[in-house]
């Protein structure tokens, strides 16, 4: 994989340039679209994590990796995005109802959406927030406020561009949209100053290239997370995960007897993904 910050594919009714000053730019308008088709890719890392997630025919898959040497996940040993040699298996994916958790590179876990909330669930296996995991980062979610995996927060207000200016960032300058989000009181006001705020800049090209997000509290920014992009697309390369044939679907825990002699049952197989 050709390791570039940043490669927007352009195929969708509005193309990335320039805006005029203080408009919001052109690019914002396509990812919109692009999430809301239903079909994309995207690959991007904050400080710690590294990430990739896809969707396209109501299919929608993630993998992480994380940057922190000797930090594992449970379904997932590290593997290394942007150009490593890690697994390229989905963690977690959601198809045609069910949800399936990938601890090898041949076996996974699943768990029927009508079972999400059963109380008997095993908590090692992570089921709780399990939407979440599949979510768009709330950072891209500015373009996808309405994501049926994001989690729903009253007490956040939808995003709101603000201003378009020019970001001095790292020794660059970018162009800047700005977004507000209003932190909303318990009756339903907003606290006036109280805001999340999103930075998405992009370089010389239009294309975007990170999206910072920030707290405005008190009349003060104080600084939250760094989300470098490195590609967004509206299609799945192929290649961008594999499963292998005759994987070995197993039922998730619930706690029967199965779970305490460690014998999981075998529910299916899954002929594969390439």
């Amino acid at each position: 994989m050709k390791k570039q910050w940043v490669s927007v594919a352009l195929g969708l009714s509005i193309a990335i340039g320039g805006s005029p000053a203080g408009a919001e730019q052109p690019a914002a308008e396509t990812y919109r679209q692009m999430f809301r088709s239903g079909t994309f890719c995207v690959e991007y890392k904050d400080e710690y994590t590294s990430r990739i997630l896809a969707e396209e025919n109501g299919q929608r898959m993630e993998r992480t990796s994380y940057n922190i040497p000797g930090w594992v996940t449970f379904l997932n040993p590290l593997g290394a995005l942007f150009g490593g040699s890690g697994p390229k298996h989905p963690e977690i994916m959601y198809k045609d109802g069910n949800y399936y958790q990938f601890t090898e590179d041949n076996r996974a876990i699943v768990l029927s959406k009508e079972h999400l909330a059963d109380e008997n669930l095993d908590p090692r296996q992570g089921w709780n927030g399990i939407d979440q995991k599949l979510a768009l980062p709330v950072e891209l979610a500015i373009f996808f406020w309405k994501d049926p995996y994001r989690e729903k927060t009253p007490a956040i207000a939808p995003p709101e561009f603000v201003a378009s200016s020019r970001k001095l960032v790292d020794g660059k300058e970018y162009d800047c949209d700005r977004y507000a989000c209003a932190i909303k009181r318990a009756d339903g006001g907003g606290d006036g100053d109280a805001k999340l705020l999103y930075d998405a800049l992009y370089d010389e090209k239009g294309q975007l290239v990170e999206i910072q997000s920030l707290v405005l509290l008190g009349g003060t920014e104080y600084p939250n997370n760094r989300l470098r992009i490195k590609r967004i697309l509206p299609e799945v390369p192929k290649g961008s995960f594999a499963i292998s044939k005759k994987t070995k679907i197993y039922a998730a825990g619930n706690g029967d007897m199965n779970d305490l002699l460690d014998q999981p049952v075998q529910v299916g197989q899954m002929e594969g993904l390439k």
